[in-house]
């Protein structure tokens, strides 16, 4: 695979299969491309292919169950990234842009969801909200720490943020993996591209741009009878 490179407006669209049927017929290694996409926005345009390896040699590693959703040519392929030390990945950090990835999703679902609801909130409201559940030590000292770490992840996964927002919708009531399974990819599809319809044209409270802007990952083409909607319990 080439690098990746963003279109004209900002949306880098997910590799996917020229024939896909939207049937759930999808090859493992595209989950795995959109597991890049979201746990690394801020690199995967320079090294799709070699996260996409190493994460692969990895996920092997620990669990050989899994090795039967892989090809021989990219096991082959990863562990020869894994050995030669090409790009190194800790399980650490996976971990740690995990937990910043899903608060990104968790904040654009407050703020879809208030939209959808006609109350206004503003992304301060939002980030303040997410500091006191997150950094309460910060808040209760009277600290800014809290509010700069989610103002940098926000930045940061923003323009994956309806990625995270469609696996947590996904994972509320179904039993699938991150990002997602094979069986649930097209309805994993179609959420993402809801919140990201709804997220490019929402301005909340104060705002002068829409919850989403700049630069996009992980947009998906589909058949325009395929449509999801979104249903929101905001407390």
């Amino acid at each position: 695979m080439k690098k990746m490179s963003a279109s004209s407006e900002g949306v880098s669209p997910l590799p996917l299969p020229e024939k896909w049927d939207f049937k759930g017929n999808i090859e493992r290694k595209y989950i795995g491309y959109l597991e890049i996409y979201m746990l690394f926005p801020d690199r995967v345009l320079q090294e799709c292919e070699e996260l996409f390896l190493c994460l692969t040699a990895k996920r092997i590693a620990e669990n050989s169950d899994v090795i039967a959703e892989y090809s021989k040519q990219e096991i082959s392929d990863a562990f020869k990234a894994l050995t030669e030390e090409r790009l190194s990945i800790k399980r650490k950090d996976v971990d740690f842009r995990f937990e910043q990835g899903a608060l990104a999703g968790q904040m654009l679902t407050m703020a879809v969801g208030y939209d959808v609801r006609n109350e206004p909130i503003s992304l301060e409201q939002i980030k303040d909200y997410w500091r006191g559940k997150y950094f309460k030590k910060d808040l209760s000292q009277g600290g800014d720490q809290g509010r700069k770490k989610i103002q940098r992840l926000w930045e940061k996964f923003r323009g994956v943020s309806h990625l995270w927002a469609a696996w947590a919708h996904l994972a509320q009531d179904k039993d699938t993996p991150f990002p997602c399974s094979v069986e649930h990819f097209s309805e994993f599809v179609l959420l993402s591209n809801e919140y990201l319809k709804i997220g490019k044209s929402v301005k909340l409270k104060q705002a002068s741009k829409p919850v989403i802007h700049g630069e996009i990952f992980g947009y998906f083409s589909t058949p325009k009878d395929k449509k999801i909607s979104l249903e929101f319990q905001v407390k």
